[in-house]
């Protein structure tokens, strides 16, 4: 079983919080997301990125993908959770895709809520 870790975002701060670093725990944790001004929480999906950083839904991501017209090609994508499985939405064309197929080299770039330039 994973442990649970999730992070939320601090608007006024512009800042995301990780449960992993409030040391009175995840009651505070969910405290602080209920009156505290944190908002959005999202969670740890179990998996690492190729330089062993947590992936979290919501996080924007970079990876290559073997186009039959176009050969690999470096494709920008968004971890969402859809149908009961996290997947990466790509940015581009609005299809989906298993994280599965691309954990050999998947990076996180950012994340919606402190770089969401990076969707343009």
């Amino acid at each position: 079983m994973k442990e649970l870790k999730l992070r939320a975002y601090n608007k006024q701060e512009n800042k995301l919080f990780y449960s992993r670093d409030d040391s009175r725990g995840l009651s505070n944790f969910f405290y602080q997301i209920e009156f505290g001004g944190l908002s959005n929480p999202t969670e740890f999906i179990g998996e690492y990125d190729k330089n062993k950083k947590e992936i979290y839904e919501n996080d924007i991501v970079k990876f290559e993908e073997y186009l039959p017209d176009e050969g690999l090609k470096i494709q920008i994508g968004k971890i969402v959770f859809k149908n009961g499985s996290f997947i990466i939405e790509h940015i581009k064309g609005g299809y989906f895709n298993s994280i599965y197929n691309y954990m050999y080299d998947l990076e996180v770039i950012g994340n919606i809520f402190e770089t969401k330039e990076l969707l343009k």
